[in-house]
C-alpha cells in the first residue's frame, strides 16, 4: 500500500468542474502554494523533468516563491536555517482566527486572485458582498472560515454558472 504525502502536489488539485460546496476546500485550501493564514498564492508550482537513472525520468515539483508575497524567515529548530513565509507573518502553516471585517474583505480578494488564476467562473460581486454580510452578522461573524469564505465561494461560483447559462 503507497503512502501519500501530507500535501497535495498542485496536479493533484481538483478540477474546477466540481462540487461548488467543496469548492473553497479543494481549490483554496488544499492548494500547498496558497497561504493558510491568508489565501495569498505565495508560490509559482512547475513540474520538470528529473533523470533518475534505472527508473528513467521523473517530473518533480519545483515550487519558487512569489517575491513581493514572501520574505525569508527562520525554519524550525529541527530543520534550522531559512525558509519562505508569507507576507502575512504565517510561518509553516497555522491561522490567525477570528479575523476583522477589514482582514477578512482582504482575503476575500486573496480567494478571488487565486479562483481567477485556475480559471474558475464565478461573480466576484457576490463572493465580496456574501463575505461582508457574513461578517456582519453576529451569527457567523467569529466563526471558522468554513461557516465565512466556503458559502460565500460556493454561492460566488453558482451565481457566475447561472449568468454564464443565460
Amino acid at each position: 500500500m503507497a503512502t501519500r504525502s501530507p500535501y497535495r502536489t498542485v496536479d493533484e488539485q481538483p478540477t474546477t468542474d466540481g462540487d461548488p460546496s467543496t469548492a473553497f476546500v479543494d481549490l483554496v485550501q488544499r492548494d500547498p502554494t496558497v497561504c493558510e493564514n491568508c489565501f495569498q498564492k505565495t508560490h509559482d508550482a512547475t513540474v520538470i523533468e528529473r533523470y533518475s537513472g534505472l527508473w528513467g525520468w521523473d517530473p518533480v515539483e519545483w515550487w519558487t516563491p512569489r517575491p513581493t508575497r514572501t520574505h525569508a524567515a527562520h525554519a524550525a529548530r529541527m530543520t534550522y536555517g531559512l525558509t519562505t513565509s508569507c507576507t502575512c507573518g504565517q510561518v509553516d502553516g497555522g491561522k490567525r482566527r477570528p479575523i476583522s471585517f477589514r482582514t477578512a474583505c482582504e482575503y476575500a480578494e486573496n480567494i478571488i486572485s487565486v479562483l481567477d488564476e485556475k480559471n474558475v467562473s464565478m461573480d466576484v460581486d457576490v463572493l465580496r458582498d456574501e463575505v461582508r454580510e457574513r461578517k456582519r452578522d453576529p451569527s457567523t461573524q467569529g466563526r471558522e472560515d468554513s461557516d465565512v469564505f466556503a458559502p460565500a465561494v460556493e454561492l460566488a461560483i453558482m451565481r457566475g454558472r447561472n449568468d454564464r447559462l443565460r
